[in-house]
């Protein structure tokens, strides 16, 4: 469920001695100035899935939860499993035995499942995933060519979904809720990465996830049919349709335009596809916390 975390202590001094002065980490690289010789920053290390930066008046340490569990684990998880509770408790009691996370705030966290489809996730992505609120996405990429993915950017937050084209499982895609800010998930007392093993903090994150989710425009493949409804149905999908709307029109007119599109996509069973991703959202989570 949590793929990724950054963080950053409090003070800098402890995490960078440890980094300079002890062998918890292998590959630490500095700058040096061209005429003086000197080190100095940034200072950059890795080890196990943990990577830290260090400048002048911060450090930064982030963690892909997977590459950290993979790395001291026996049983390796592919790239369409997910890990468990347990496997998030023992990876971040991994963390924490490299860098101690006592004084140690998050300042963002990616909540997600990797989840099972009955098609190819690419083919959901790029033919049935259209809107997040009614506005298009800001990213629709192939990501070093091994991964097709749309990407919603917000203020606080990204809403994506990802089909690793190398995966061995081609019908599963990733759906994942980027926290890039702590207001996001500090309501729910998520102070530092230890509290990511708490089951209630945990389970305010996925609704959270579903809650994003649940904004998203997803619609079902339809062929055509006669009648004022395929006409609409055809305005409606257009995101142009709607930031036009938005510039011309009060909110009034904006919110009976989508109750009449909600209504279209009910009333022809056009959401046949989005309540099976949720669907499948739900039983991720369930799976993950129970185990």
């Amino acid at each position: 469920m949590i793929s990724f975390t950054r963080s950053y202590p409090k003070d800098k001094t402890l995490l960078e001695n440890n980094i300079l002065y002890e062998d918890l980490f292998d590959d630490v690289k500095m700058t040096i100035n061209p005429k003086t010789k000197e080190e100095g920053y940034p200072i950059t290390s890795s080890r196990s899935g943990v990577f830290v930066t260090i400048d002048k008046y911060r450090a930064y340490v982030n963690c892909i939860t997977k590459v950290v569990k993979n790395s001291f684990s026996d049983k390796k998880l592919r790239s369409y499993e997910n890990l468990s509770l347990s496997d998030t408790k023992t990876t971040v009691d991994f963390i924490n035995g490299i860098i101690d996370h006592d004084d140690a705030k998050l300042s963002g966290v990616h909540v997600g499942f990797t989840i099972p489809t009955t098609i190819p996730g690419k083919e959901i992505i790029k033919m049935n995933v259209l809107m997040h609120k009614y506005k298009y996405c800001n990213h629709d990429l192939v990501r070093n060519k091994k991964e097709y993915a749309k990407e919603f950017v917000r203020h606080n937050f990204k809403i994506g979904l990802y089909a690793r084209k190398d995966c061995e499982n081609k019908n599963s895609l990733k759906i994942e809720l980027k926290l890039n800010k702590n207001a996001e998930f500090k309501k729910f007392q998520i102070i530092s990465i230890n509290d990511l093993t708490n089951k209630k903090k945990l389970e305010e994150l996925f609704n959270l996830l579903l809650k994003r989710f649940d904004e998203l425009i997803i619609v079902d493949i339809f062929e055509p049919f006669e009648g004022r409804d395929y006409e609409l149905l055809q305005e409606f999908l257009n995101y142009r349709y709607w930031k036009k709307l938005a510039n011309t029109s009060s909110r009034q007119t904006q919110s009976k335009h989508k109750k009449k599109f909600e209504a279209l996509i009910h009333r022809y069973n056009l959401d046949t596809k989005k309540i099976e991703l949720k669907k499948e959202l739900n039983k991720a989570f369930t799976r993950f916390i129970s185990n």
